[in-house]
């Protein structure tokens, strides 16, 4: 991706320098990551007037999501990009990446932003305990409103936290799930001898 890519996303969705986006990527195509989305849109109320949201794709639930934050008022700092041809731009773009969902197994997208070494808010749900180590590598909440608010007003007052948080997220998807580590961990597993 270019700084062109970069700057062109940036104009289009009116991405300013002193906001803060957080950042959901395709919670608005199925049911449970839906829910999450919501959960985080009622969430912006509570947060200062300078926290933004962005959520990718395209997806089914995406009017839902929409009416929503009409209904309480916060449609001015939800962006809705769509489907996107490079997700990365937006992931580069944001400040906090939030994964909030309410079933989950091991997201690929969430092993990407890490290595990518951005700031993790991730529910503490399905498989995504095993791949951020809380604190360190990112935070794990509870779906609850009230939990969230308060980790991403946590973020949001301390950009030395994550910035550290992302410098240890990149090194820990590096040496826990680069496909060097998996190849190794797969073939270990076959070449077992079975059990008589």
């Amino acid at each position: 991706m270019s700084s062109e890519d970069i700057e062109g996303f940036k104009k289009k969705f009116n991405i300013r320098p002193d906001n803060f986006y957080l950042l959901g990527h395709s919670l608005t195509a199925v049911k449970m990551k839906a829910e999450g989305a919501k959960l985080l849109i009622r969430c912006l109320p509570s947060l200062p007037n300078n926290v933004y949201l962005l959520l990718s794709r395209n997806g089914r639930f995406i009017d839902a999501l929409k009416q929503y934050a009409r209904e309480i008022g916060v449609e001015d700092r939800v962006i809705f990009t769509g489907d996107l041809d490079n997700p990365h731009i937006a992931t580069t773009v944001a400040d906090i990446y939030t994964h909030i969902t309410f079933g989950e197994g091991l997201p690929l997208a969430l092993l990407e932003v890490m290595k990518i070494g951005k700031p993790i808010i991730a529910s503490k749900i399905g498989g995504i305990p095993e791949a951020i180590r809380h604190p360190l590598e990112g935070i794990l909440v509870e779906n609850k409103a009230e939990d969230i608010i308060q980790r991403v007003e946590f973020l949001f007052q301390n950009p030395k936290i994550r910035r550290k948080m992302s410098v240890i997220s990149r090194r820990a998807v590096e040496k826990r799930f680069s496909w060097r580590k998996t190849a190794f961990v797969l073939l270990k597993h076959f070449s077992k001898k079975p059990d008589k």
